[in-house]
Formats: C-alpha cells, sequence, structure tokens
C-alpha cells in the first residue's frame, strides 16, 4: 500500500498581502503643526548660555528681555554695535529663531532691542491660540 503525501499550497507573497494588508504607521510629529509657546520659555543648556559682558547668563529670550530692562548702556554696547550684534548671533544660531534675529539686525538700541523681542514673544503666544 503506497501512502500519498498530502501537499500543501504554498502562499505566494501576493497572497499574503492580499491576506494581511500593512496599516499605515503614525508618525509622531517632533513639532506641532501649530507653534508651541512653551518653546520660547525653554532654557537652553549652559553651555550655549549667553554670557553679558558684567558675566550674567541668558538662557532663553524672557531673560533677555528682563535684563535689557536693567543692563547698562555700556554692557548693552559692547555686544550690539555697527559692525555686530551678538544677540541677534545667539537667537539665530543657539535658539534657532531666525525672524526676530532678522529683525535684531537693523536695532541698535536697548529699547527697541526689547521691544522687538516682545513683540516676537507676543506674537508667538498669539499664532500658539489660533
Amino acid at each position: 500500500m503506497v501512502k500519498k503525501k498530502k501537499v500543501k499550497a504554498k502562499k505566494t507573497k501576493k497572497s499574503v498581502k492580499k491576506a494581511c494588508p500593512k496599516k499605515p504607521k503614525k508618525v509622531k510629529r517632533a513639532c506641532p503643526k501649530k507653534p508651541c509657546p512653551k518653546a520660547i520659555l525653554k532654557e537652553c543648556r549652559k553651555s550655549v548660555a549667553f554670557v553679558l559682558e558684567d558675566g550674567r547668563k541668558l538662557k532663553n529670550i524672557v531673560h533677555l528681555i528682563d535684563e535689557l530692562e536693567t543692563m547698562s548702556d555700556e554692557v548693552f554696547y559692547s555686544h550690539v554695535n555697527e559692525f555686530k550684534n551678538d544677540f541677534s548671533n545667539w537667537l539665530r544660531d543657539v535658539l534657532k529663531e531666525d525672524v526676530v534675529a532678522d529683525e535684531l539686525q537693523l536695532v541698535n538700541n536697548r529699547f527697541d532691542t526689547q521691544r522687538t523681542l516682545l513683540k516676537h514673544v507676543v506674537r508667538k503666544f498669539i499664532e500658539a491660540k489660533k
């Protein structure tokens, strides 16, 4: 008596794909669509904090706004003059705030610098509410 082997049909790749279609993976975005106002308040690392001429350290835009209030003209003009704007460079390179950095390039006094920064912060909060 000869036994017959049962032959199983092999599943092809096409039949497997049809049987269990892949679900698209949800991609989590690093940044939400709307700008997050909390990002502006986030402090940078100590190693990239802005150190004023008198030794005070700035870790975010809000610290800079506060320090501009009490900063002497001598300290301010050591960082901002017709040849350089250290605040603008720091905002662009460290905090990645290109828009406000470009605006600060056009400003050369303490009051206008502070006003430009305040407008930027308010703009970010308004954008986040929309």
